[in-house]
């Protein structure tokens, strides 16, 4: 004889963004009739061990269905779950007694492709039109934006992001059916053309639910609602709604353009999130993740969305649990609306997103283990907007999320001194070397990244840098560079440099440059280069080269220089650049901020 209740779930496989959908189903009337009136609770249960999961919920309800005759429920596969095999049970004592059908389902992830190991990346977030850009190249040459690649090969880099897609107007409305600033379109593929020329790889990233400009000129969306805590009224944010569906077709259209130009190696998505609010999602929310209202809510929509807004933006203590389960209602729908993107598009090339680091990107409704599940191959980690602190705290909170083996990331900071507090001491930029070095590090609970990136070249020559040039800024993103080429044994010489580390203002001081052989691979042609950097008198020769260094060598400069009449904070940067040829030709950045005494000039 058969099983009294048969249990089972609608798959045997779901991914992280999934609703695992539970049943119980009497085999019998008999059996039907006994259990009416009842609640019957579904636990899921991995090693023996009790799930607890979204919303912090243990059990699960089951709601009869007339329709099907079974009692039903869903239940949200946790934030990154284990892979493996999980066991559904029921927890009441009525069913003690009947012969229930055993139940279990798999949590599995996709694979994404597989990214190089040492990726280092630099980005433009810049939508000035290329063909009247005119800048000055790391040498102080004026050239047109080619000299931008410049910059980009001269830092060290491997690989550049360009960002080829944003709804931006500020004078005239976009077209309806294209809504995309075309400026630049025309010369992605000539910018693909001479990053190959370079050997740089080439990506192209566009902006999903973010408009520039007055709204009436971005094109027919619907805009996502938010809350002001403080007033306590709704407003309509700066972002589109993640329910609007035009976007979503825009956005096809235009990456279907890209995905078919030559030399493009990856393709990226931005704000593909709530930018602000949501509020609006307020009836789907509720109704999928099984929330009831406060009755004293219920009567409009402008009701249900102050609720909302409340409950998310005051995070008292006893809504958490709804906060939780709002972060994983969103960013199983960004998950949802990637894997739709990616497969409407027919992208072929790998896929990156940009993520925000707050919780995890819980807080702004993303989940890297989920859009990993729905498509993405690896995350751009936003490791910025915050202060030391912050940044602390979100490098545990990754660190105890997610390891290499289960989503591959790649970790930015933002070239920007106010976002960096303004600090002198440590300098602007080498609090954010510092920072990059601890994300690369650190974000994982086992292993360093495949790669970073510095975001981005149009910030560090036109943004707020404070009292720091340019050089500066780029010289701590190309370090950090050189820390992931030598994490993964990419170069084969690796240089020191040393110095007192006080020197007096004005006063001529000793340094030393020390190269080293770390591995066999072939190498020629060495060129030491010591950098004047701003403030800095070189007395020696600024440049050695050497024809070859033997597996066992190791080589000393010496090299004199006169410290500045006045530093900022105090402290100045001195820097060495080493390039190569051989099997692998390339480059690498050290550097070190030296205090100056100002009290005992010359």
């Amino acid at each position: 004889m058969g099983p009294d209740i048969i249990l089972k779930t609608d798959k045997k496989i779901y991914f992280h963004y999934d609703f695992v959908f539970i049943s119980v189903t009497p085999a019998r009337r008999t059996v039907r009739e006994k259990l009416k009136g009842t609640t019957l609770y579904a636990l899921v249960h991995r090693d023996n061990n009790p799930v607890i999961t979204i919303g912090r919920r243990p059990s699960f309800p089951l709601a009869y269905n007339k329709k099907t005759k079974s009692w039903e429920c869903k239940w949200p596969v946790p934030w990154n779950a284990p892979d493996g095999q999980y066991h559904v049970s029921l927890n009441i004592q009525l069913v003690k007694n009947f012969n229930i059908s055993e139940c279990s389902f798999s949590i599995a992830r996709r694979k994404p492709e597989e990214i190089p190991n040492g990726m280092c990346i630099v980005t433009m977030e810049n939508m000035n039109p290329l063909a009247t850009m005119r800048m000055k190249g790391p040498g102080g040459e004026s050239g047109d934006w080619k000299k931008l690649l410049e910059w980009v090969s001269f830092s060290g880099a491997n690989t550049f992001w360009y960002i080829a897609g944003q709804t931006s107007a500020y004078l005239k409305p976009m077209k309806k059916d294209f809504p995309w600033n075309e400026d630049n379109l025309g010369m992605i593929g000539k910018m693909a053309e001479k990053c190959r020329e370079r050997k740089l790889k080439f990506g192209v990233w566009i902006a999903i639910y973010l408009t520039f400009g007055p709204r009436e000129f971005a094109a027919e969306y619907a805009y996502a609602w938010d809350y002001d805590i403080e007033k306590g009224g709704l407003f309509q944010s700066r972002g589109i709604s993640i329910a609007d569906q035009k976007r979503i077709t825009d956005v096809v259209n235009l990456l279907k353009k890209l995905n078919n130009i030559d030399g493009i190696d990856y393709i990226g998505l931005d704000y593909i999130r709530n930018v602000k609010g949501g509020l609006e999602l307020v009836d789907e929310f509720t109704e999928e993740m099984g929330i009831e209202l406060p009755a004293e809510y219920k009567s409009s929509m402008e009701n249900r969305m102050k609720w909302l807004g409340r409950t998310v933006y005051r995070r008292k203590k006893e809504d958490m649990a709804i906060i939780d389960m709002w972060n994983w209602y969103r960013a199983r729908k960004a998950a949802h609306i990637l894997k739709r993107i990616k497969e409407e598009s027919l992208i072929t090339k790998p896929l990156w997103a940009f993520t925000l680091s707050w919780e995890k990107g819980w807080q702004h409704g993303q989940d890297v283990v989920m859009m990993n599940d729905a498509g993405m191959d690896f995350s751009a980690v936003m490791m910025y907007e915050c202060d030391r602190e912050q940044f602390n705290n979100l490098i545990k909170d990754w660190h105890s999320y997610v390891n290499k083996d289960e989503v591959q990331l790649v970790v930015g900071n933002q070239f920007d001194w106010i976002l960096h507090q303004r600090t002198l001491d440590p300098a602007g930029p080498e609090e954010y070397h510092d920072r990059l070095i601890t994300s690369m590090d650190r974000i994982y609970s086992n292993g360093k990244t495949s790669g970073i990136f510095i975001h981005d070249m149009s910030r560090i020559l036109w943004g707020r840098k404070g009292p720091y040039p340019s050089m500066e800024w780029l010289v701590s993103g190309g370090a950090a560079f050189t820390r992931q080429k030598q994490i993964w044994d990419m170069l084969p010489v690796k240089a020191e440099i040393t110095s007192e580390e006080s020197i007096s203002s004005g006063k001529t001081f000793t340094a030393k440059v020390v190269l080293k052989r770390v591995n066999k691979k072939k190498v020629q042609n060495i060129k030491v280069s010591i950098l004047e950097m701003e403030g800095i008198k070189i007395l020696s020769p600024a440049e050695k080269i050497l024809e070859t260094m033997t597996a066992e060598e190791n080589v000393e400069f010496l090299l004199q220089a006169v410290s500045p009449p006045e530093a900022r904070g105090k402290r100045c940067m001195l820097v060495a650049r080493v390039v190569w040829e051989g099997e692998s030709s390339d480059s690498e950045f050290i550097f070190k901020y030296i205090n100056v005494d100002e009290n005992d000039k010359q």
